[in-house]
């Protein structure tokens, strides 16, 4: 009874269907791609900033771009026939984030992705293989493509490849460099502003942004960095940057700086009925191999006392030859580490012991004077160093130099190095 009840049932709905004039294979239909899909020929992997073998950890942009059968780009969100799928060949320190989640070491997109953030932290050796993210779809040709996330590893360092290659590779022949150049890593980072904005009138205003490399010379303004420097602020509402580099302008609240930038041009909003800024507005600029790995400048000004005092150089002062390097100075006070451009009810007071020593707040040594008095907050006081010039009467009781700064209330700190 129950074989004959379903038969009846097939009958009745074939009869149905004929009717209509439909008699095809819908089950068919079901399983072929949603109207709109889009099928990948193509795959394209964009990082504009990648990490260095001396990147620890770091967030970097990528671009996926899919292509048509056409050969035109694919628009973000539009539904494919087949996922894209993302992943690395380092899954202990790469995840990413975007469309479809955050924190996973892969992901998969059903639709032409928009932006996604790759968090990398380094593994001991980046170069061995080369850290890279690798992007496939079935129906791209080829399948699969790598995109390097570690750009200045060695040539000869293996690299992911979705397919074998057999081809051999011959070690290069190692060629003698007479002297190792400073790589452009950012070591500190020098902000100030030859004038400040009025709190309640809007303006642009230029920011000089300097970078030093491990040796303390500044890195030349367009020097591509090996990891960028960001800056921001805490009032996005009040302030925002704009930068001209080789890649063209690029400007908003926050901006990431390839390129040693030099000067960046801010511009300044005042309180409004939109905006309430904090009462006190800092930029901070940021790279990952500095230390601190962020300065920050108080563009409004504004008053502190120094309670403890903090020196530093990138390489001690050459004995033999006159030069002239930054001493970093680091003021802090009730609250911690006293930004840059705020007055100092102290002043901070900078002498020797040596008469070839002298300070000055510029590189030209016309400048130089046999003290210097800071009365505002700098990241560094440039020290002209010169031994040959009076060894008789400058060298110091037991040979050392000591640069001693001194503010009221007890306040002192020394810098020693050999004459």
């Amino acid at each position: 009874m129950r074989r004959l009840t379903v038969a009846f049932l097939v009958l009745i709905s074939a009869a149905i269907l004929a009717a209509c004039g439909d008699t095809g294979d819908h089950f068919l239909e079901f399983r072929q791609n949603p109207p709109g899909a889009t099928t990948v020929s193509k795959l394209a992997l964009t990082m504009p900033i990648v990490a260095s073998h001396y990147t620890r950890s770091g967030k970097f942009k990528l671009y996926i771009t899919a292509y048509d059968g056409k050969g035109h780009a694919v628009a973000q969100g539009t539904q494919l026939a087949n996922p894209i799928t993302l992943h690395s060949n380092y899954e202990a320190g790469v995840t990413f984030s975007g469309p479809t989640g955050s924190g996973k070491t892969s992901m998969a997109f059903g639709s032409a992705p928009g932006t996604i953030t790759v968090t990398y932290t380094a593994p001991r050796n980046p170069c061995s293989p080369v850290i890279a993210v690798v992007a496939y779809n079935q129906n791209a040709n080829p399948q699969s493509v790598v995109q390097d996330l570690v750009g200045d590893c060695p040539k000869g360092s293996p690299s992911p490849s979705p397919t074998p290659s057999t081809k051999p590779t011959k070690s290069p022949k190692p060629t003698p460099s007479p002297t190792p150049t400073a790589q452009p890593i950012v070591k500190k980072i020098s902000l100030s502003m030859p004038a400040t904005p009025n709190p309640l009138s809007p303006g642009t205003f230029t920011m000089v942004v300097t970078a030093f490399d491990p040796s303390g010379k500044t890195i030349a303004p367009g020097t591509t960095l090996i990891d960028p420097i960001q800056l921001t602020s805490n009032s996005s509402c009040s302030v925002s940057f704009s930068f001209t580099g080789s890649s063209g302008t690029i400007s908003g609240t926050s901006v990431t700086l390839a390129q040693a930038p030099g000067s960046v041009t801010v511009t300044y909003s005042p309180p409004s009925g939109t905006c309430i800024p904090p009462s006190t507005i800092t930029i901070s600029a940021f790279d990952v191999d500095a230390s601190p790995q962020t300065a920050q400048f108080s563009i409004l000004g504004g008053t502190a006392t120094v309670t403890s005092i903090a020196l530093s150089f990138l390489s001690a002062p050459d004995t033999n030859s006159t030069g002239v390097y930054p001493l970093f100075v680091t003021a802090s006070g009730s609250g911690g580490t006293i930004p840059f451009g705020e007055s100092l009810t102290n002043p901070i007071q900078f002498s020797s012991n040596s008469c070839a020593v002298s300070f000055g707040v510029t590189t030209n040594p016309a400048t130089f004077t046999s003290t210097y008095r800071m009365s505002s907050t700098q990241t560094q006081v440039y020290v002209q160093f010169e031994p040959l010039v009076d060894p008789a009467h400058c060298t110091p009781a037991g040979g050392t130099v000591t640069i001693t700064s001194i503010a009221a209330g007890g306040v002192a700190q020394t810098i020693s190095f050999p004459y």
